[in-house]
């Protein structure tokens, strides 16, 4: 989900579930002229997981520095969603979920925060160069700057080689979430991110698999 500060020009980005983690603008203001982004642990993060890694690394994760797609707008964050990675079966929505198309098998959804001016015109959102983009939904910050949340439909590259891609979360591999036990289904997911060459945090939501580790024979 996306929400802005009332009193601040600031945006965030969150996942519903995963409260300790946001990404974080920002803007420039008179009493902070430069542009602060972040992905980071919330200040008030728990967990075994936030407290080894803020231990280690501090509270920011990453941080990027916002895709110019033209004078005074930015491609700030991507999601990318695999049609091949979504649930199998259907999961309850709350009331103030927006429902997107679903994509094939052989596409990816992908959704896009962008800001832009404030003069810009209401309703002329940035759009995807060669797909078709639609709307989700338009507002403002508080310094008047535009905020725009859209999606589109990309056809999925086909990997590099023959041989499968799936994010696996082993028992061996030294992280371990207390007593979260082996799901018959589909429903482990994992989340990558990474800033891209052009400046934007783009992050990957897939379908994750679990494997215990079988002992040496």
């Amino acid at each position: 989900m996306v929400w802005s500060a009332k009193n601040q020009p600031d945006l965030y980005l969150g996942i519903r579930g995963l409260s300790d983690l946001k990404a974080t603008i920002h803007c420039p203001r008179p009493a902070r002229p430069n542009w602060w982004r972040r992905y980071s642990f919330d200040s008030n993060a728990r967990g075994e997981v936030a407290r080894v890694l803020t231990e280690r690394k501090g509270r920011h994760i990453s941080q990027w520095r916002g895709a110019s797609i033209a004078p005074g707008y930015t491609l700030e964050w991507n999601i990318n969603i695999r049609g091949r990675s979504l649930y199998r079966r259907a999961e309850p929505a709350t009331p103030d979920t927006v429902l997107l198309p679903v994509p094939t098998t052989d596409q990816s959804l992908d959704i896009a925060v962008l800001l832009g001016p404030s003069n810009a015109t209401s309703g002329r959102y940035p759009r995807e160069e060669q797909h078709q983009t639609h709307l989700v939904a338009e507002g403002r910050l508080v310094d008047g700057r535009f905020v725009w949340v859209v999606w589109c439909h990309l056809p999925e590259a086909p990997p590099a080689n023959s041989a499968k891609q799936t994010l696996k979360f082993r028992e061996d591999q030294g992280y371990m979430v207390p007593d979260l036990q082996p799901a018959e289904d589909d429903n482990i997911r994992g989340l990558l991110h990474g800033e891209q060459p052009a400046g934007n945090l783009k992050f990957w939501e897939r379908r994750a698999e679990f494997h215990k580790k079988l002992p040496d024979r």
